[in-house]
């Protein structure tokens, strides 16, 4: 719901005439559906839809999950820079929340340097899946690193495409290592 609030000024119609500022505030409820799709291209505001989008409320996730909100905050400030940066430490999060439950797995590099990465196929349960998602995240990674922008200023369509996809990996991640420790 939105709440709308209203300042009024009242004029009294004598000589001199005066006018006297009044804090009024009128709260009501206007459902989302209606706000979306009446009143704001009343206001010729622009043109948007109505997205559900489910809400992480993980708490042994707390520290991903705040990431992810707070990159939602910085979305609609119109901070997209930060947007990417609040993204970037939610995957970093991410990573090491499926390390330490456990599934992970070491990697030599063509240096010849071992590291320890996360087992997405394990962790996910499926060897399809997990390795669609080993690539997704490195990619994901790939375009939330700030030298992907670099001399490039990070616009609207930056934001979205990092924070809407961080929000999905994370919840269908965060919802399958739920159903992974349940099996085991």
């Amino acid at each position: 719901m939105i709440f709308i609030g209203y300042r009024l000024v009242a004029e009294l119609q004598q000589q001199p005439s005066a006018k006297y500022p009044e804090e009024v505030s009128l709260e009501f409820r206007v459902p989302k559906s209606d706000w979306v799709e009446k009143i704001l291209p009343q206001l010729k505001y622009k043109e948007v839809s109505l997205l559900e989008l489910p809400k992480i409320e993980k708490s042994e996730f707390g520290d991903i999950v705040a990431r992810i909100n707070d990159a939602w905050k910085q979305y609609s400030m119109g901070e997209y820079a930060k947007v990417l940066v609040e993204c970037r430490k939610a995957m970093e999060a991410l990573t090491t929340t499926v390390k330490n439950r456990g599934f992970q797995k070491e990697i030599t590099d063509e240096k010849g340097n071992k590291r320890s990465v996360p087992d997405w196929e394990k962790a996910l349960g499926d060897k399809e899946i997990g390795s669609i998602v080993e690539v997704f995240v490195q990619k994901l990674f790939g375009f939330l690193a700030p030298g992907s922008h670099q001399g490039r200023s990070i616009n609207r369509e930056n934001a979205e495409f990092a924070i809407m996809n961080t929000h999905a990996l994370v919840n269908y991640v965060i919802k399958k290592l739920d159903l992974e420790i349940a099996h085991y």
